[in-house]
């Protein structure tokens, strides 16, 4: 219990810290550059090899076998129904489901690729792993009250960029088949950038009955992620990728502005109460 408390207290401490996110923003994009077993000229490619490796994702794989990303679209589907059955006593699902997806990610910064051989996105993989670490400390202190009716309808403004982020068609095409299966078996869950904007559109719908913390800490990489796609846009990159990462930087933006807002915190919940 008291282990929990003040871990629960340095959480609280440091994710609420401006100069925390600047270590973090050194550390997971400057400081730790990506290792490939065949090698590269540090400083002149790793730019190409950020980018070759996030093309190769392994976790892009389970979009290949079809079935795993369909698994990963139903699952969500059946949270939210859970949530609007449920209410607040769904508020565990949830957060155990964001929880897996968030660990899965972490996969998303491996990579096997002709040129570079294997790759390690390190700086990437710790971010995301902090990000999976902090939603399992929400499964125990549980301060997410999310599910049942939507406290301020306002923020429905989230609903087109979850649909586009849940969809996330890749390519501008009038193909029925590719449309479909990306609708049903695409990229969200399978990436960072396209499953973030729909676990913080449920936050911001129940703010601030969250965990900030969390919240906030989830929104921190997605918004670098977001803006170097949005930036990579501006000098040549692809201009469809740059629309499909525009839910990531709305949601984290506004996630982030929300949980700078002084309001009283969310007590703990069951989990921590048991312990």
């Amino acid at each position: 219990m008291r282990l929990l408390e003040r871990v629960t207290e340095a959480i609280d401490y440091f994710t609420g810290r401006w100069w925390f996110y600047v270590a973090m923003y050194v550390l997971g994009f400057w400081a730790l550059p990506p290792y490939a077993s065949k090698g590269y000229s540090l400083g002149e490619e790793v730019s190409k090899v950020v980018w070759t490796a996030l093309s190769h994702a392994i976790t892009y794989r389970l979009v290949d076998l079809v079935w795993p990303s369909l698994l990963l679209h139903v699952v969500l589907l059946l949270v939210l129904v859970a949530l609007a059955r449920w209410g607040e006593r769904a508020s565990l699902l949830f957060d155990l489901y964001a929880l897996a997806e968030y660990a899965l990610l972490v996969g998303q910064g491996f990579a096997y690729t002709e040129e570079y051989g294997f790759v390690v996105l390190t700086g990437n993989v710790l971010l995301v792993s902090l990000v999976a670490a902090l939603w399992a400390w929400e499964c125990v202190v549980r301060r997410n009250r999310v599910g049942g009716p939507i406290p301020d309808r306002r923020r429905l403004w989230v609903a087109p960029l979850v649909a586009l982020a849940f969809w996330s068609p890749v390519k501008p095409v009038l193909d029925p088949y590719l449309l479909l299966r990306w609708l049903l078996a695409g990229y969200y869950g399978v990436a960072y950038c396209l499953t973030t904007p729909v676990i913080l559109s449920i936050l911001i719908l129940y703010y601030p009955r969250v965990n900030v913390a969390v919240m906030r800490f989830t929104a921190f990489p997605g918004l670098v992620f977001g803006t170097y796609i949005l930036l990579a846009a501006l000098f040549g990159g692809s201009k469809w990728n740059a629309l499909l990462h525009v839910p990531l930087v709305v949601t984290c933006i506004y996630a982030l502005y929300l949980s700078s807002r002084r309001v009283e915190p969310v007590k703990a919940g069951k989990g921590l109460e048991v312990l």
